[in-house]
């Protein structure tokens, strides 16, 4: 189910607009070997900066980027970009406790109301919405 509705999110979005960038940071995926069994953290942020950097700036020069989960949206503020980047609420299973205040704009005054599946792809279409009629002022 959080497969389907994180497409569902990249769908709407791409019918929205072509001038998005949408990510949740992660480029590379490294295998460890038994002489490294992982690659310190900052040095993976960087050199994933440095290759979204090169891909925003050089070649899609996106109007938005929408960073899906906080730690994304944490290290693209360190991106040096035009775009307008933004937060989006990963919509997996274990973020799910953080939705009422994500969409508390759009919960009819009960921010502590429970989000059901059915309701849940319809408030990322209204916060999308919010967020791309900001960045072009429509």
């Amino acid at each position: 189910k959080d497969t389907f509705i994180y497409w569902e999110i990249i769908d709407y979005i791409s019918e929205k607009s072509s001038q998005v960038y949408i990510t949740d940071l992660n480029k590379i995926w490294f295998k460890p070997n038994k002489n490294n069994s992982s690659i310190r953290n900052d040095l993976k942020t960087n050199l994933y900066l440095k290759i979204l950097g090169k891909e925003v700036n050089n070649y899609f020069k996106p109007d938005i980027i929408f960073a899906f989960g906080k730690k994304a949206f944490d290290e693209l503020k360190l991106l040096k970009t035009e775009a307008k980047v933004y937060y989006i609420l990963h919509p997996s299973r274990t973020a799910s406790k953080y939705r009422p205040a994500y969409f508390e704009n759009f919960l009819k005054g009960n921010s502590k109301q429970k989000i059901d599946d059915n309701s849940l792809l319809d408030l990322y279409k209204k916060k999308l919405d919010m967020l791309i009629t900001e960045t072009y002022n429509i």
